[in-house]
């Protein structure tokens, strides 16, 4: 028993230490705001210029821009969603579009929850 639980220690310890310090991904800021708000406060509050920070600054910056979108017409906006919704329930498209259009569909609807609270 104690032979098994020091290999299963043994084996969670690097997915436990790799996860802390895990890089966020533009998509995931993207469709997690109040990540992105807590990631450019840590980097305005450090100065730091590194890719992460870099990274955080080009996601806040598309997101603000989808935004202001959104708030000059709503209703266009909200078109461009279900144009996509209809997009994606087509057949025979690759994999690669339909991960394509499902983030920009995701990007979207992070943005309308945003604008409406």
């Amino acid at each position: 028993m104690k032979l098994l639980n020091k290999i299963l220690f043994s084996l969670l310890i690097p997915f436990f230490l790799s996860s802390c310090g895990e890089q966020k991904t533009y998509f995931y800021l993207m469709t997690h705001p109040q990540e992105l708000q807590k990631t450019i406060k840590h980097c305005e509050e450090s100065g730091s210029f590194d890719n992460p920070c870099e990274i955080a600054r080009k996601a806040a910056n598309d997101f603000s821009e989808k935004s202001r979108v959104h708030d000059e017409d709503p209703e266009k906006f909200g078109q461009q969603i279900l144009m996509l919704q209809q997009e994606l329930a087509q057949k025979n498209l690759s994999n690669e579009k339909v991960l394509e259009l499902s983030q920009q569909l995701d990007i979207m609807l992070a943005v309308v929850a945003v604008r409406t609270f």
